[in-house]
């Protein structure tokens, strides 16, 4: 069979004894093997081609199959349930596509090699290994090793378990194309695994691409935290994760207070994301950052869209102070915060604790007298007076302070909050954002 050029679907049924090849000549082509693996040649021609399988488990014949028969073509499409691939033994294909249901599993992922995941699915780098695995050599570790970057595409409702040095995830609408049109779902997608580092950029879109009606959202959500296989041995949280960058249009949830977290800076300055479709609201920013503070010091970055923090008293203190860069309200005419701009800023809600915890909302400007060039004389004023939640400004940047003992020392605790707003905030306007 050879079907010329064109970006073309073909389907192969083989039975019996019978045997066919295909030619799909140049385009992006799609070859569905329904059966027929290893008594069909496929030759995908020129362009970006596709063979889809449904197996889920795969001998050293699939493999040998696969590298015999399936020629010219990019990426293997796995469509059945629970399949599981070691990519090393499928080298010549630049893409995997995981798409049954229940999780997907695929192995030994190269730098060179993305996988796209539109279900459940865990993805492991060439090198990576666990605490406990086995090396090259067939022994097992008793530390893990970590390398590799992956590239993973996800969609739907999924969760990405990843595992390798570095990730680079891409979160963007399910499309479903039909007579060249393409209609999107959101996509909300859990991210877990054993990582050091993620960039995570993320894509929203619209409804319809030639009717466009409503804009669709993409999101991604962490909860690093260090908690360990059923074995004890590995993290399967991102427990080792310490930078997440965050890049794109849609929004991302980052909860930083499990247990012993690593994750000390995270970089939403590129999230920008606006409404697009025509309304009141054209232009607007659009959800980006939800971030709760853990007990390190860590380093975030906001970028324009609308951003959403919460820091506990008992995890952001002056031992290990939060610093935030570019976190923003907006006032109207006359320069105050009003509940119409607000809408419009970013959030910020200091609670007590560390758990669920209470909002405080008694935040006072702090009164002058207090050093504005030195922030530790600052603090020796402040932790001497009697206010205990002031906010204040040294030295060209804005700080949140909680005096926890609540006494006319001038000792400052390391349990004492302090929170760094990286430039100046209008200390009237944050105190109302605080307070609301």
């Amino acid at each position: 069979m050879s079907t010329g050029a064109g970006n073309d679907t073909i389907t192969v049924n083989v039975t019996g004894t019978g045997t066919s090849a295909v030619n799909a000549g140049a385009g992006d082509d799609t070859v569905k093997l329904d059966s027929g693996l290893g008594s069909a040649v496929v030759d995908g021609g020129d362009g970006k081609d596709t063979v889809v399988i449904t197996n889920t488990t795969f001998g050293t014949g699939t493999y040998n199959n696969l590298k015999a028969n399936v020629l010219n073509t990019e990426v293997l499409s796995l469509s059945a349930a629970n399949a599981v691939v070691d990519a090393a033994k499928a080298s010549q294909f630049t893409e995997f596509t995981l798409s049954g249901g229940g999780t997907s599993a695929i192995t030994k992922v190269a730098d060179t090699q993305t996988v796209n995941a539109s279900a459940d699915a865990s993805i492991s780098a060439s090198g990576y290994v666990p605490n406990g695995g086995l090396d090259a050599n067939e022994e097992a570790v008793s530390k893990t090793a970590y390398a590799g970057t992956l590239s993973v595409k996800a969609s739907g409702t999924t969760t990405v378990t990843a595992s390798a040095s570095a990730l680079n995830l891409t979160v963007s609408p399910v499309p479903t194309v039909s007579n060249g049109v393409t209609t999107s779902t959101a996509s909300a997608v859990t991210l877990a695994g054993d990582v050091k580092t993620a960039t995570i950029t993320l894509n929203n879109g619209v409804n319809n691409s030639k009717t466009a009606s409503a804009d669709i959202a993409t999101s991604v959500t962490l909860a690093p935290a260090s908690t360990l296989d059923a074995g004890n041995k590995y993290f399967v949280a991102l427990g080792n994760l310490t930078a997440v960058t965050l890049t794109g249009t849609g929004s991302a949830t980052v909860t930083n207070s499990g247990t012993a977290s690593k994750l000390a800076s995270i970089d939403a300055s590129g999230l920008a994301g606006k409404v697009t479709i025509t309304g009141s609201t054209l232009g607007n920013a659009t959800a980006g950052l939800t971030w709760t503070a853990g007990t390190l010091a860590e380093t975030v970055k906001l970028g324009s869209a609308l951003d959403n923090l919460t820091l506990h008293t008992s995890n952001s203190n002056y031992a290990k102070m939060d610093s935030i860069t570019g976190f923003t309200l907006v006032a109207d005419a006359t320069g105050v915060l009003t509940t119409a701009t607000a809408a419009k800023s970013d959030d910020i809600t200091v609670k007590t604790g560390a758990g669920a915890g209470t909002a405080i909302t008694s935040f006072a400007k702090a009164a002058t007298g207090y050093s504005t060039t030195s922030l530790d004389a600052a603090l020796a004023t402040l932790g001497a007076r009697a206010a205990d939640n002031v906010v204040f400004q040294v030295a060209g940047n804005t700080y949140i302070f909680v005096d926890s003992s609540a006494n006319t020392s001038t000792t400052i605790d390391d349990a004492d909050t302090l929170i760094e707003l990286v430039g100046l905030v209008d200390l009237d306007n944050l105190v109302l954002a605080l307070n609301s």
